[in-house]
């Protein structure tokens, strides 16, 4: 099966039946840390080679199980499947190696699998932070149908996940109100409150040494409201708050916007609706990001609003404790 671009150019997303030869590249994928813990539910260790190879042996012997391999260009990817953990009751899941990561593979070759395994309806499961893989079952018509908790490998805790569902035709959710108003004192404890998740500071990467220390915050913000150069606002769903946006310059006239949403409010669009919101607040003809290169969701978002990737850099990650890869993206009107 193939997903390839119409205008000729080499951008070609197919799948084939998994072979033997695919498991050793597929094991060196799902070893990358940043893969594994966004997944969450991984290997007890991702290094056991053994143990990966045996695994997949058995899942490979289940006449119940169809994998297929991702191809992009000809290049294997990652891989895609669904499997029974109940009976009768399919499950799909799949995994894709870094450097394809922010491409749109997975949501195409999620599309091809589905296409090709009409079973409905097909069950899925993502960990509530997992924003990326949570907009690819969306996007591929997936709904989410209930939430639980389990532990989780990867993250040596127990997580909170949604429980998703493909129907013949599923209705879709209403949407929140999105809104963006000055920040007021009373937002900054549940920024605060916000900031201080362990998962979102991974992703986010680049944020305070110490995010539990409220006077360091509550002095960060002191600085940020009273220069005249920045413009921030609040996020408001329905009403609550649900986190901020701002806009800075490091450098004069190159205007450098930022946000963060509370977890809760993650995986609904709002990023992109309160960011497309503050970006028609802006006069300046190009503004500017960065987001770190693993850090999906937020690529998508400001590809959404109009930012594009105009080079690379290295930084020191507070959240990671080591230096990282990160885009720098910039938006001309």
């Amino acid at each position: 099966m193939t997903d390839g671009a119409m205008d000729g150019s080499r951008d070609e997303v197919t799948l084939r039946e998994t072979s033997p030869s695919d498991l050793p590249l597929l094991f060196e994928f799902q070893r990358d840390r940043e893969g594994y813990w966004m997944a969450g539910f991984t290997a007890s260790d991702p290094a056991d080679r053994d143990a990966y190879l045996e695994i997949w042996e058995r899942i490979r012997a289940d006449p119940r199980t169809i994998m297929r391999t991702i191809l992009y260009n000809g290049e294997v990817a990652g891989d895609v499947l669904s499997h029974e953990s109940e009976p009768g009751k399919p499950e799909t899941g799949y995994w894709l190696g870094k450097a394809f990561w922010g491409k749109g593979i997975a949501t195409r070759a999620l599309r091809l699998f589905l296409a090709e395994i009409p079973r409905r309806p097909m069950y899925a499961r993502v960990i509530k932070d997992n924003v990326a893989s949570l907009h690819v079952l969306e996007k591929c018509g997936f709904r989410i149908t209930g939430e639980q908790r389990e532990y989780a490998n990867a993250r040596d805790h127990e997580v909170e996940l949604y429980t998703l569902t493909l129907e013949a035709s599923a209705p879709r959710p209403s949407s929140p109100a999105v809104t963006l108003r000055a920040v007021e004192d009373a937002d900054l404890p549940v920024f605060f409150e916000q900031q201080r998740d362990p998962d979102a500071n991974f992703m986010a990467a680049f944020v305070a040494k110490d995010p539990n220390d409220r006077d360091a915050f509550m002095d960060h913000w002191a600085r940020i409201r009273a220069d005249p150069g920045n413009v921030n606002r609040t996020v408001l769903v329905n009403g609550d708050v649900a986190g901020e946006t701002s806009s800075y310059q490091e450098e004069p006239g190159k205007p450098e916007i930022t946000y963060w949403l509370g977890k809760e409010f993650w995986g609904q669009g709002i990023a992109t609706r309160a960011l497309t919101l503050f970006l028609d607040e802006m006069t300046a003809r190009s503004v500017y990001a960065r987001a770190a290169k693993d850090n999906a969701a937020s690529l998508r978002v400001l590809e959404k609003c109009g930012f594009a990737i105009m080079g690379e850099g290295r930084g020191y990650a507070n959240a990671r404790g080591a230096e990282i890869e990160e885009y720098e993206l910039r938006r001309d009107v």
